[in-house]
């Protein structure tokens, strides 16, 4: 902004746009692929998880050592 308070002219600074596109392009190309592994995570819950065969096997073994 310039110019005097009865006369002022608005020009866009281009140089601190650009500057801030590129930020936000840098930071929403590194943040998207941290968004698409974490839609790939599947934290599941403890009652449905398929490794209690596999946890009593190894308790067993365990005592028979």
């Amino acid at each position: 902004m310039r110019g005097r308070f009865t006369d002022p002219s608005f020009k866009p600074d281009y140089g601190r746009i650009g500057l801030r596109a590129g930020a936000a392009a840098a930071l929403a190309s590194l943040a998207a692929p941290a968004a698409a592994l974490v839609a790939t995570a599947d934290i599941g819950d403890a009652k449905n998880a398929p490794c209690g065969d596999a946890e009593q096997a190894s308790a067993a073994e365990a005592r028979t050592r």
